[in-house]
């Protein structure tokens, strides 16, 4: 049997410390728990728990929190023996952990199901019946934190009716004393699962804030513990429903009901008495995928007939308040009674079973805003917490800055830059503002380089109409924007500025055989590649209008630079090219889900991939290829 003490042993010096070696008597049916503060080199609470004959310990840094928002790191350390549970003292200087020990909280702990399991699974769930923390907790290990003797773990306070915000109690700060002197708490009697609580009777209460979704780059580790739903691009609406009458109330707090009757119609159709139904307003396409633009529209010519709310959340229903409720009870009931009806102005969100990293990427695809994680046994909060979160599908595109516009307020350079895209016959047209994204530095040094750049008149086709004076530049500098989509009239909406793209013209990647054969049997201007005969420059700058003319001449329709560009990374995919070799030869870093750590390839390595790449594509156009032939003309396989 491994003696899971010894890192402990090997540690320490116990002809110096004080602290116990060994020993301890096993706490029976009642397992030990034990929270000791600590002022190492660093303050911090040690979490110990009683699990197969030592105290299995957790390094918390912020000590524990009622709150469930606060997710308190917990930094898995050695097993300590069952007798270091009556440990206070003083650990001498230059000794491991040297410090004041006190015992913070001790008592009992209760696992829910198999603690051994539970552990080498990394999830813990728990009752503490301690002096100082009582209640339903959770011990979650991370995946890729920490090391593998140092694993990083999250200590959370679930939701019992126990929790409390952080800002109305800190239990760390109220309670800072040792417990050592308390009088032994009773040891807690078994007991069998006890039968779910029926929510509590409540009066429906006037209004209802939303809760709210925390952006976030990335899935959760434990995504099988979540709730996945398409993110609706629409009006957040809460619907009031009381004796048969129907308010429809926007996040904002506005009364909007008699602006979407056939909604309220449909509302007071659902077998509910009484409820708060929270979800989303929408336009769908023909094709089902939700319209913003249209959505505008359909309320600006009080046109909304064809509006559709998708509900996904029931805090109150028939007299009761259900916000404590798990998520997944709450979905349940709301599925049932919109279910019972015919209507179809009020439909429910699904949920999905997929990986939320693969969901995430059809949605994007399909064209939704993204999706939304919940929490399945998370309460409704009417606020933003991190029991919802938000995956965003974001478009990214280089842009041409034609000019800017003055700052106001308190802020310095510039307000926005005005941007432009190159339309199929080459002509720079507006494609919106992008105002956010910039720090001072960036503002400043922006500021400097378009202040060089400045232009009489606007580079636009059409210049756009401002409320505010805008500053023409030479559209010189491209800029790299994200932003979540397009509006009817050809601008960028939510626009975030990422940087500007000084480094075109920098990526090197090799050219493969077939097409250095091709380019050696094109009539050559000057020593460009992609020469041109307009360009002050002597080369192609922009490829979008030399593309589409192309295209035309190859008969090939409706194929942008982009959609080249997504073909070729679905083909890689398809060949399993490594995402790295692929971001490098497409000039994007990869996720981080894609490859950890970024590395710029050596070309001989990219150059086996590309002509992978080039061999494959030749042999399903049925493209026979001697590299040792006179070079050919150019012709287009379609």
């Amino acid at each position: 049997m491994k003696d899971t003490l010894a890192p402990y042993r090997k540690k320490r010096d116990f002809t110096v410390t004080p602290e116990p070696a060994q020993g301890g008597r096993p706490g029976g049916s009642a397992l030990q728990y034990v929270i000791q503060k600590h002022w190492a080199s660093r303050l911090h609470y040690d979490l110990r728990l009683e699990i197969g004959r030592a105290m299995k310990s957790w390094a918390v840094p912020k000590g524990p929190s009622y709150d469930p928002a606060d997710k308190r790191m917990a930094v898995q350390v050695e097993d300590h023996p069952l007798s270091y549970n009556d440990f206070e003292g003083q650990i001498p200087a230059k000794q491991y952990g040297a410090g004041r020990v006190i015992i913070w909280d001790r008592g009992y702990w209760v696992p829910i199901g198999d603690p051994e399991e539970g552990y080498r699974q990394g999830r813990l769930k728990f009752t503490l019946h301690g002096h100082k923390l009582q209640g339903r907790w959770t011990l979650v290990r991370m995946h890729g934190r920490g090391d593998e003797k140092q694993p990083a773990w999250l200590f959370i306070k679930e939701r019992d009716g126990l929790e409390h915000p952080a800002s109305e109690f800190d239990v760390v700060q109220a309670l800072p004393d040792s417990v050592a002197s308390a009088p032994p708490l009773a040891v807690p009697a078994p007991q069998a699962d006890a039968p779910a609580k029926e929510p509590p009777r409540a009066r429906l209460p006037p209004t209802l804030a939303p809760q709210l979704a925390t952006l976030v780059e990335a899935p959760p580790h434990d995504a099988e513990q979540w709730v996945w739903e398409l993110k609706f691009d629409g009006y957040r609406v809460l619907a009031h429903i009381a004796s048969g009458q129907v308010r429809l109330v926007t996040r904002n707090g506005n009364d909007w009901t008699s602006r979407m009757p056939a909604i309220a119609r449909a509302m007071a159709a659902l077998p509910l008495r009484s409820g708060w139904i929270d979800g989303e307003v929408l336009v769908l396409d023909s094709k089902g995928i939700p319209d913003f633009q249209a959505l505008q529209n359909a309320f600006d010519q009080r046109s909304t007939a064809n509006l559709v709310f998708y509900a996904f959340d029931l805090p109150y229903a028939d007299g009761r308040d259900l916000r404590g409720l798990p998520l997944v009870e709450r979905r349940k009931m709301l599925q049932a009674a919109i279910e019972g009806t015919t209507t179809d102005e009020v439909r429910f969100s699904e949920a999905f079973e997929a990986q939320p990293g693969a969901l995430v990427l059809s949605a994007c695809r399909l064209g939704f805003e993204g999706i939304i994680g919940k929490r399945k046994n998370s309460a409704y909060t009417s606020h933003r917490s991190t029991d919802w979160i938000k995956l965003k599908c974001s478009h990214r595109q280089e842009f041409v800055i034609g000019g800017y516009t003055d700052p106001q307020g308190s802020r310095t350079g510039f307000g926005s830059l005005l941007l432009g895209v190159h339309d199929s016959k080459g002509v720079l047209r507006h494609a919106g503002n992008v105002g956010s994204g910039f720090s001072e530095h960036v503002l400043a040094e922006l500021l400097r380089k378009l202040q060089t750049l400045r232009a009489e008149e606007a580079p636009f086709r059409l210049p756009p109409t401002l409320g505010r004076k805008a500053h023409w530049v030479e559209p010189r500098l491209v800029a790299e924007v994200s932003f979540a989509g397009w509006t009817k009239e050809g601008k960028v909406r939510h626009a975030v500025f990422r940087g500007l793209r000084d480094d075109k013209g920098t990526r090197v990647i090799p050219l493969t055989p077939y097409v250095c054969h091709l380019l050696a049997a094109l009539p050559r201007r000057n020593d460009f590649v992609f020469s041109s005969a307009t360009a002050a420059g002597g080369c192609i700058v922009i490829p979008r209008n030399p593309h589409h003319d192309a295209c035309a001449v190859a008969g090939i329709d409706a194929l942008t630079v982009h959609g080249l560009r997504r073909s070729f990374k679905s083909l890689t995919e398809w060949l399993e090219i490594p995402a790295g070799v692929v971001a490098q030869i497409m000039g994007h870093k990869p996720s981080a889900t894609a490859e950890k750590h970024y590395t710029v390839r050596p070309l001989d390595l990219l150059r086996v991939h590309h002509e992978r790449i080039e061999a494959w594509i030749l042999e399903q156009a049925g493209v026979v290829f001697d590299s040792k032939a006179a070079p050919g003309a150019l012709r287009a396989v379609v």
